[in-house]
Formats: structure tokens, sequence, C-alpha cells
């Protein structure tokens, strides 16, 4: 008898062991609900240069982003704040006429973004990198710093010294993105490697400086987000 009631014991044991686990497991990566996916539609223009040498040419790229973050069709409309220092061709095409500094604005259907330019006599500079203070968006801590580089052959996000967070989050993964509400339309990374310090994940080539503006981290089997930060 007494063998018996062990074995039920050790049953219904084994039982709410099950239980709290699965439970544990399902509340292991609790964060905000997600109410909206809608983001401010925009013009990203993907690969701004700070200079351009008198002469020279230089094509700029833009996409135009809908209320959701996805890349969607228009035309876009270029213009130069002085034709007599730089002008721009109706596909983007940019020519240094003479020294001075320039506005240069992509416009689609009352959206609009710009860049300053400068033309001199030195050689064209392309921005290469962008920097995200990351934040948390959950009740779990996540904090650092993000760059992004844009080279030839070795683009990449790194996460610098002070990003820390926790190994409590399960399948916590990176990307980029141009809506932090949701990982739809997002480029994966991959998992989070470290749960603090510098750590590194390669971009694939197609990938321009401007394409994304977000850092995302979500807990990907729950598609829960946990944390985020702008691209500046």
């Amino acid at each position: 008898m007494g063998t018996i009631s062990t074995n039920i014991m050790n049953s219904k044991s084994i039982k709410l062991m099950y239980l709290l686990g699965n439970m544990f497991l399902l509340t292991g990566c609790i964060g905000e609900d997600i109410i909206s996916d809608f983001v401010e539609p925009q013009i990203i223009i993907e690969n701004p240069i700070v200079n351009l040498k008198v002469g020279d040419m230089y094509q700029l790229n833009a996409i135009l982003l809908d209320d959701t973050g996805k890349p969607t069709s228009g035309e876009v409309f270029w213009n130069s704040s002085d034709e007599e220092i730089m002008t721009v061709s109706e596909n983007g095409l940019l020519e240094g006429i003479s020294e001075g500094v320039v506005t240069i604005t992509a416009n689609s259907d009352q959206i609009q973004s710009s860049i300053e330019i400068m033309v001199s006599l030195e050689e064209t500079v392309e921005m290469n990198q962008r920097i995200a203070e990351v934040r948390t968006t959950s009740s779990y801590p996540l904090s650092g710093t993000a760059v992004l580089h844009i080279e030839s052959g070795n683009s990449r996000l790194e996460l610098l010294e002070d990003f820390q967070t926790t190994s409590a989050l399960p399948g916590l993964y990176i990307y980029l993105t141009n809506n932090p509400n949701t990982i739809d339309n997002a480029l994966e990374l991959g998992p989070v490697v470290d749960f603090s310090g510098a750590q590194s994940y390669a971009v694939s080539a197609e990938v321009e400086l401007f394409t994304y503006n977000y850092v995302l981290f979500y807990c990907k089997p729950f598609v829960v987000k946990v944390g985020d930060g702008e691209l500046k």
C-alpha cells in the first residue's frame, strides 16, 4: 500500500514540475503587448555622403516606406537648394559644381528627407557608421551601445562593451528594421551570442547605411519585443 501511495505521489510531483516548467517557459519572456504596427511613412536616402569633390558625380539611392515600415513603390523627386554648387538629376545623380554647402531633398507625396553636403576640393567622403543607444522596452534589463558599420566586404553591427542584458531571456535575437514594433520585414542578424560585453554580427553586403533605422531585440520563440535602439 505504501509503495502505491509513493508512486502516486511521485506521479503527481512529476506532473506538477512539468506544469510549472511550462508556465516558466510561457512567462520566461514577458514584454509589452504590441497594439499597432503603425509607423510614419518615410523616405530613406540609403547612401548619403558628407563631402563631394568639385567635378565628381555620385548616385544617391532612396526607398519609400509605408505605414508599416515596408518598402513600397512610388516616384521620388530630387531637389538641390543651390544648383550653382551642386546639381541633382531626376534619378538622384549628384554633380559637384563649385565649393559650398548644399541641401539635397528627396520628396514623394508630401513626405521628404534631406541631407546636407559640402562640395570642396577634397576627396568625396561617404558616411560609414551609425550609432544607437539600446534601451529595454520590457521588464528585463537591456542597455548599451550598438554601432552599424557599412564597409565594402565587411559590413557588421557591433554591440560595444557597455552592452548588458540577462541570460533569463530565452531565444533572444537581434534584428535591423524600420518598424520597431514587429519583426515582419526585419533583417535577422542571429541570436544574441553573449549577454554582456562587446560582440559583432555580420550584415548583408546589400544593406546600405540607411536601409534600416532601428536595432531590435526580440524573444523569438514567443514573438515578444524586449528592446530597441534608433540608429542615428
